[in-house]
């Protein structure tokens, strides 16, 4: 199954082509509590957590657990900072999950913040992805070749970089 965080309309053999986070991000507050079974790695006894939505921080979230004081995580919408990201879960977290519908996945990159900013990157190879059917979340290995530091920057300015280039110039 692949899946990006993208409207259902546009799904073609199990992948999904455009964003859909709007139909995500109406149910996503700091009241909705995701369960983690077996928790996230490194971090085993912490299986609950929420999701913290800061209008100053955005396009970041803070992942908290409610299992271990003071624990959170950065996270970032990965399709947000890499044009081309997908998805390929294996049947094995597939049915962990539960998820029968890749409409129903939520994928989060966890960050890591640097002095710098700039230098802040995203673990695009190994993603949260949410059930938001059953709010069932753990944290994947993919098999594709994507990297642990992906620089978020960098990415954001590709992107501006293509969207300006697809825009025509404005005439007087």
């Amino acid at each position: 199954m692949t899946t990006k965080n993208e409207r259902p309309e546009a799904m073609v053999r199990g992948q999904i082509t455009q964003p859909y986070h709007k139909r995500v991000a109406k149910r996503i507050d700091d009241t909705v509590v995701f369960n983690f079974p077996d928790g996230i790695p490194a971090f085993e006894d912490s299986k609950r957590f929420i999701l913290a939505v800061n209008d100053k921080i955005k396009p970041f979230f803070y992942f908290k657990s409610l299992d271990v004081k003071g624990l959170s995580f950065v996270c970032i919408d990965p399709f947000l900072v890499c044009r081309g990201y997908s998805v390929k879960l294996a049947a094995k977290d597939q049915s962990l999950l539960g998820l029968k519908d890749v409409n129903t996945a939520f994928v989060l990159a966890l960050v890591t913040v640097e002095k710098d900013p700039r230098n802040t990157t995203a673990n695009l190879l190994a993603p949260i992805v949410i059930n938001m059917e059953n709010l069932c979340g753990r944290q994947v290995i993919l098999d594709e070749n994507f990297p642990v530091r992906f620089n978020i920057w960098a990415g954001l300015e590709a992107q501006d970089r293509e969207e300006h280039r697809d825009t025509p110039p404005a005439t007087v």
